[in-house]
């Protein structure tokens, strides 16, 4: 997102700051849903992987991926914008 100039070395610094703040946990999800997702919206498999963690465990969604933000809206799932 910096080599795209999206976002600036500041802003980029923060948001690992604030994920470094939130809590991991290895979980299983439905694969096949995964990819299902990835095949309706043409994304990639690991944004579907991470939309689909997010629809199962109904946990929002931090992103700054705004292609990434819409779908999330669209299926239903609350999205922090950092």
């Amino acid at each position: 997102m910096i080599k795209k100039a999206r976002i600036n070395l500041e802003q980029a610094i923060e948001a690992i700051e604030i994920y470094q703040e939130i809590s991991l946990e290895i979980m299983e999800i439905n694969l096949k849903a995964a990819i299902q997702l990835a095949g309706k919206y043409n994304i990639y498999v690991y944004d579907a992987y991470i939309l689909q963690c997010a629809i199962e465990q109904d946990i929002p969604l931090i992103s700054l991926d705004k292609n990434l933000i819409d779908i999330a809206i669209k299926e239903g799932v609350q999205v922090i914008e950092v």
